[in-house]
């Protein structure tokens, strides 16, 4: 439950970064605290994935939820790349970021099921 606490912290901080991050137009906040709030995105990220690799379950329901959760995430994620990869490729061309990102969760995806098939 105390991990569970300290998750749920970590992923809403890291929301809020995220969304102050987003100021295109510098209404928020100088291009000094703008960088500032990069660095600690990049720590509380970090920080969220030793959560992730760390999370351990008890019981086959755990491991369900836990695959399922993980599931919807990639989902959510591939989805919201694609959808920027066409936006952007509407528009002109896409940028390379955006493949790259798909193509490394595409790349994960892959090398896991290889490796867990393999074990």
């Amino acid at each position: 439950m105390k991990n569970n606490l300290y998750e749920g912290v970590v992923i809403v901080i890291l929301i809020v970064l995220a969304v102050a991050i987003l100021n295109p137009m510098h209404f928020w906040m100088p291009d000094m605290m703008h960088e500032s709030m990069l660095i600690v995105l990049l720590a509380l990220f970090a920080g969220f994935a030793a959560f992730v690799m760390r999370e351990r379950t008890g019981d086959e329901r755990e491991n369900m939820l836990r695959m399922f959760s993980g599931r919807v995430g990639y989902l959510a994620g591939a989805t919201v790349l694609v959808v920027a990869i066409a936006l952007q490729g509407f528009h002109g061309a896409a940028d390379p970021w955006l493949i790259f990102a798909l193509l490394a969760m595409l790349g994960g995806k892959l090398g896991a099921r290889i490796l867990t098939e393999r074990s």
